[in-house]
C-alpha cells in the first residue's frame, strides 16, 4: 500500500456579516472617543473603508496613536482639501479593532455579504493509504457518458451501467497485459480509443 503526503496551507478565519462588522467598528468607535459615530461600510470588489461623520484633530490623532499608524497612514488620514477629518481605511480600521477579535488579522476578503478575516498561515502535512484500483481518464469518463446516452439509460440505471463499465475496462486492461505483455499503466491510454471507436461505429 503506498503512503502520500499532501501539505496544505491552513488559517484559521471569521466571517462577519456587514450589519455585524458595522456594529463592532461603532462600538469601537464609540468606546475610544466617548461619543456616538454615525458611519457605514463602502465595499467594492477587493476594497473596503469605514465613512464615518467629521472628526476633530485631536480625535483622529487619538485614533492614529491608538492604532500605531504608519507614515502612510497618517497621510491618508490627514484633513481633506475642504479641512473636514473624516472616514477611516481598512488597515487602520483593523488595527484598532485587533483587541477584540479572537485572531490576529493577516489579512482581509470582502464580499456582496460580509467580510472574512484571516489569521495567521501554518503549513500542514497531510499522509493517507493510496488504494489500488482502476482510475479512469478524462476519455472513459467520456465514453462512458456517451454510451449511457446512446442507450437511453435512466437516472437509475446510468450508475450501475458506469460501475459496470469500470469493471470492464478494469478485466480490459488485466486482458492487454496478459495477452500482449502491455504493462497497466500503458495499456491506460488504449482503453478509451478502443471505447471510442466502438462508439464512433
Amino acid at each position: 500500500m503506498v503512503r502520500k503526503k499532501y501539505t496544505w496551507r491552513k488559517m484559521d478565519a471569521i466571517f462577519m456579516y456587514w450589519p455585524q462588522f458595522e456594529q463592532l467598528v461603532r462600538d469601537r468607535l464609540q468606546s475610544v472617543l466617548s461619543r456616538n459615530v454615525q458611519l457605514h461600510i463602502f465595499e467594492d470588489t477587493e476594497y473596503w473603508e469605514v465613512i464615518t461623520d467629521e472628526f476633530t484633530s485631536a480625535e483622529m490623532e487619538k485614533l492614529l496613536s491608538l492604532g500605531n499608524a504608519t507614515e502612510k497612514e497618517r497621510k491618508l488620514h490627514a484633513p481633506k482639501t475642504s479641512g473636514r477629518i473624516k472616514d477611516i481605511n481598512d488597515t487602520l480600521v483593523l488595527k484598532l479593532l485587533q483587541p477584540m477579535l479572537p485572531l490576529q488579522v493577516k489579512k482581509t476578503v470582502p464580499t456582496e455579504d460580509g467580510l472574512y478575516l484571516f489569521g495567521q498561515a501554518t503549513s500542514v502535512t497531510h499522509e493517507y493509504d493510496e488504494k489500488g484500483g482502476c482510475k479512469c481518464s478524462f476519455l472513459e469518463t467520456l465514453c462512458r457518458s456517451r454510451i449511457a446516452s446512446r442507450l437511453h439509460l435512466s437516472a437509475v440505471l446510468a450508475a450501475p451501467a458506469a460501475k459496470m463499465f469500470e469493471t470492464v475496462s478494469c478485466w480490459s486492461r488485466w486482458m492487454l497485459t496478459a495477452l500482449f505483455g502491455i504493462s497497466r499503466k500503458a495499456a491506460a491510454p488504449i482503453l478509451p480509443m478502443i471505447f471510442f471507436g466502438i462508439w464512433l461505429s
